[in-house]
């Protein structure tokens, strides 16, 4: 859903069992049961994995579509070697009042170092400690200043690589139950280039991904893999992987998995390419694959 581009949101993995820092977010959050989808700081959730897409799509447009404080925020980040990153925050209270809020800045990993069960890797996990977590207090029209150098190193990542940060920062209303005023976030590396466009199709016995460059330069060296699993018993697992070296403005070219897929089933299909990610849901009969 993220990766589509249909949805102007961010979000941050919480692995609690990896990052003692994520596991106190989670206790502030109140999550007992995993998964726990929590939107907007608890202005609603979604316990489960059942219900893709609806149950986090509805949701989505359910907090964007409600009433927030006019905040403003200009979030700016430095490389500077050695898994260090210098944060800069500015926040701008549009009200006519005070506002009231707290600050979380987040640091994570787009392709995180830590899998799943299904071993496939969390995606914008945090690691480390926040580079902010405090309360703000600014008067109407003010901008408030933030700066810090956060330090991976410190929490054990000093392997952190520079096109594999995401930096999230989000604004809660301590006046209104803690939920979500605005959020931004950057990184030193596109999460999902505007300008690709994807589509995912099934077939006989095989799977296929057109992917287009709809934008006005040449892409280069787009690694891509599909994946595909399900079925009864879990019985498909097909993994193919390849590199696009090139796709000019205007053209397309097909993706394709390159091991025949029988079986009977749900399957679900998803294709990576370069960090971004999208998925389908499916059935297999027999060798025919409809998504």
């Amino acid at each position: 859903i993220f990766y589509s581009g249909d949805y102007d949101f961010y979000y941050v993995a919480l692995v609690s069992d990896k990052n003692t820092y994520a596991n106190g977010r989670c206790s502030e959050l109140g999550v007992t049961y995993i998964p726990d989808y929590v939107f907007d700081g608890g202005y609603t959730r979604h316990v489960g994995s059942g219900g893709i897409p609806n149950a986090y799509t509805s949701r989505l447009d359910n907090c964007g579509a409600r009433d927030v404080s006019d905040i403003d925020l200009d979030l700016e980040i430095t490389w500077n070697g050695d898994a260090s990153i210098d944060v800069n925050l500015d926040i701008t209270n549009n009200e006519a009042s005070t506002y009231n809020g707290h600050i979380h800045v987040y640091v994570t990993e787009i392709v995180s170092r830590w899998n799943t069960n299904n071993g496939q890797p969390y995606h914008c996990a945090m690691i480390g400690n926040y580079a902010f977590n405090e309360n703000v207090d600014i008067t109407a029209g003010d901008t408030s200043q933030h700066s810090t150098t956060w330090d991976g190193s410190q929490y054990g990542f000093s392997d952190l690589e520079e096109d594999n940060v995401l930096v999230v920062a989000t604004i809660y209303d301590r006046n209104n139950n803690n939920y979500v005023d605005e959020t931004t976030a950057e990184s030193f590396t596109e999460l999902w280039p505007d300008d690709l466009e994807l589509e995912i199709t099934g077939g006989v016995g095989t799977v296929s991904a057109t992917l287009k460059n709809n934008g006005t330069s040449t892409e280069s060296d787009i690694n891509w893999n599909i994946q595909v699993e399900g079925g009864i018993l879990g019985r498909i697992d097909v993994y193919t992987e390849g590199i696009v070296e090139s796709l000019p403005a205007g053209e397309e070219t097909v993706l394709q998995t390159d091991e025949s897929i029988f079986g009977l089933g749900r399957i679900t299909v998803s294709v990576n390419v370069n960090v971004g990610t999208k998925t389908k849901q499916g059935f297999v009969i027999g060798p025919f694959i409809l998504l």
